[in-house]
Order: structure tokens, then C-alpha cells, then sequence
């Protein structure tokens, strides 16, 4: 009844996807959730969940990256409905997941998971949070350290909003990427 989508290159301590897969039994309503990603070091990843990527979202995170503030509470402690968790460890409610028709193939990385979440939430379940399952992830940062990743996160998130957003969003997109994808580096 709970299908777990688990990055190869993360860590995951004993009991933390029966947290997930708890979370899910004990709220009929949640259709999908994720845990505490942690770096390696122990500190809270960045960027394990967050909001759609909408234009006032990237416009927002664009600004507190510049300002050197992060977008979230990346190590809050309490569990909560978020627009979408990290793919590298997502536990999903299989009625859910069968709903949505899994992943979308097309996303090569990057936003695969925002779209599997955004769909999950348009279909009526909730997205959760649940911190107090950890889980460690040793990658991630290949965005930074990769040229090509960084054209696949570009390409995935016009996929994106050529998926679910209008030619206004798009066009937007289309002027404002360069800019963000320059304060992201």
C-alpha cells in the first residue's frame, strides 16, 4: 500500500521509511511524503521541499538568495503540508501514485519530483513533511559542480511550466531564467 521512490546515494537508518509509511497509514488524506534530508556532515539539506516553482516563488527565492537568507526552514522540526518533498526518498500512498500514472519519463532530472507532488496534490491528496523520519543524502550537489546539470535543470523547469503554466508564466520564464539561474550559482 506504500511505494518508496529512494535515491541510490542516500543512507537510510532503521525504522525511518516505517515512519514514512506511517505517516501515510495514520492521515488518509496524504497522498505522498518525505523526511528530514540530512547532509552528510548531519546539517539539514537544502531544497527537500518547498513551494511550486510559480513565478513569484522563483522571484522570492531569487531575492533571499541574493540576500544570502535561505528560501525555508531547511531543518524545521515540525511536520507540515509543503507544495511538493525531495524524490531522493518520497513515500507515496500506492492509490495515489496509481492515480497520477507514476512519473513523468520526460523529466530527465530535476523537477520530476515538483510534478509527481503537484500532480499527487490536483488529484485531492495532501503533501506532508515528516521531520522526525531522517534520512541522509550523500549527493545532490552535482547542480553546482556540473555545467550539463545545470542545463538539465533549466530544461526540466520549462518542461515544467510548459506542463502547468500558462504562455504568460512561460514567456516569463523565458526572460527571467537566465537571472535566476546566475543568483542560484
Amino acid at each position: 500500500d506504500v511505494v518508496v521512490l529512494l535515491n541510490s546515494d542516500t543512507l537510510v537508518p532503521s525504522g525511518a521509511l516505517g515512519q514514512l509509511a506511517d505517516a501515510l497509514r495514520v492521515d488518509d488524506t496524504c497522498g505522498a511524503c518525505g523526511p528530514q534530508l540530512l547532509l552528510p556532515d548531519g546539517r539539514p539539506q537544502s531544497f527537500g521541499f518547498g513551494g511550486d516553482p510559480t513565478p513569484a516563488y522563483l522571484m522570492t527565492r531569487t531575492w533571499r538568495r541574493l540576500r544570502g537568507q535561505p528560501m525555508h526552514p531547511w531543518g524545521d522540526p515540525k511536520a507540515r503540508e509543503v507544495d511538493w518533498t525531495s524524490g531522493a526518498c518520497l513515500a507515496l500512498r500506492r492509490e495515489a501514485l496509481e492515480a497520477v500514472g507514476g512519473l513523468d519519463e520526460r523529466f530527465f532530472m530535476y523537477f520530476e519530483d515538483v510534478d509527481l507532488c503537484r500532480r499527487v496534490r490536483a488529484a485531492g491528496w495532501r503533501v506532508r513533511r515528516v521531520p522526525e523520519a531522517n534520512v541522509t543524502h550523500l549527493g545532490g550537489q552535482s547542480l553546482r559542480q556540473n555545467p550539463a546539470a545545470q542545463r538539465a535543470y533549466g530544461d526540466s523547469l520549462r518542461l515544467f511550466y510548459r506542463k502547468h503554466f500558462g504562455a504568460l508564466a512561460r514567456l516569463w520564464l523565458t526572460l527571467a531564467l537566465p537571472l535566476y539561474q546566475r543568483a542560484r550559482a
